[in-house]
């Protein structure tokens, strides 16, 4: 069947949707900036945007943000399960902190975490697809590699945690559950109205240095001391979210344009 029009756009998700890290934001609370990578999309189209999403929110949070899809909703994009895998531990423990023993605690229990956030995100893809009525095209947004040192170690020395190599798993098995997710949603609807993005490769190359006073100008996530904005640090800067924003806009483009042709 022909998509329609694109005429209203809503924005699910934590901080990494909202648009922390991006700045010129509309409170404090939820921190949504217009600077966000869907923003940009509805004004160019001049589609109606709702951005319900907010900074900490978990999955449960985000299952009640569903409330704002409606059956005239065209497009959705969220993120889900970064609060639910407590990547503010793990960024405190493994690059702020640099605490061997706490980082892998927090390794091990956002791993453990993954399943439990696989049935979330199902569950909050089939609540899109409810309110909707079947009408619009959802598109999970992953987050970006954190980290580009997969040899970072702490201590840097024998006998040491490595956090790099483990956090690349972890965000790996992260991305491979949310594909999981929007396959199963395009199996049960028999339609191709759910996609996953991944940012890893996107943000390749632009990633902070974990090591230590690295020269991190390159960097398109907020490096942890950059900033005196605490709350921002890993997340996109205003660059980050502008090209995340430009590849979001391709991908939801090419799924509007075959969904419903499995």
């Amino acid at each position: 069947p022909t998509p329609r029009p694109i005429t209203a756009i809503v924005q699910l998700g934590d901080s990494f949707s909202s648009g922390n890290g991006a700045g010129n934001y509309e409170e404090d609370t939820c921190r949504r900036s217009p600077d966000n990578y869907s923003a940009p999309l509805a004004r160019e189209l001049g589609a109606s945007y709702t951005n319900a999403s907010c900074s900490g929110a978990r999955t449960s949070d985000i299952a009640e943000q569903v409330s704002a899809v409606t059956p005239d909703t065209s497009v959705v994009f969220l993120t889900a399960g970064g609060n639910n895998a407590n990547f503010a531990r793990i960024i405190s423990s493994c690059f702020v902190l640099r605490t061997p023993n706490s980082c892998e605690d927090a390794m091990n229990k956002a791993t453990a975490a993954l399943p439990a956030i696989e049935e979330a995100t199902v569950e909050i893809l089939r609540a899109i697809d409810t309110a909707s009525q079947g009408q619009a095209t959802a598109i999970l947004v992953g987050y970006p590699r954190l980290f580009a040192e997969h040899s970072y170690l702490i201590p840097p020395v024998a006998e040491s945690y490595g956090a790099g190599a483990t956090l690349a798993r972890l965000q790996d098995a992260a991305d491979a559950l949310q594909e999981r997710a929007a396959a199963q949603l395009r199996e049960e609807t028999s339609s191709a109205r759910f996609l996953f993005a991944s940012t890893q490769e996107l943000f390749a190359g632009h990633e902070p240095r974990a090591q230590a006073f690295h020269d991190n100008e390159e960097a398109w996530l907020v490096s942890p001391f950059s900033s005196s904005d605490v709350r921002a640090w890993m997340h996109p800067t205003a660059h980050g979210y502008h090209v995340e924003a430009t590849s979001v806009s391709y991908t939801h483009l090419r799924a509007h344009e075959t969904r419903g042709n499995l």
